[in-house]
């Protein structure tokens, strides 16, 4: 999906770094990327609900996983 906030010469550039960077890396990084927005997630519910157990603040977290009208029975 092409970026919506960066002019095309440097989307090219930003493609072309990615293009040379080894599959298993840009996974790897995603996948980072993916781990650093769930703990700031987690840590923005706790700052918000710090009286709630973890177990509540993880199903808070799994809940925003999904998209609306499709959250698991168990996770209500």
């Amino acid at each position: 999906m092409p970026a919506t906030d960066t002019d095309a010469a440097t989307a090219r550039i930003l493609h072309e770094i990615r293009a040379r960077i080894p599959r298993n890396e840009r996974l790897r990084h995603a996948c980072e990327a993916s781990d650093l927005v769930r703990a700031f997630a987690l840590a923005r519910l706790r700052a918000r609900h710090p009286d709630w157990p973890e177990a509540e603040l993880l199903r808070a977290l799994l809940r925003r996983q999904f998209p609306p009208g499709k959250i698991p029975e168990v996770l209500r």
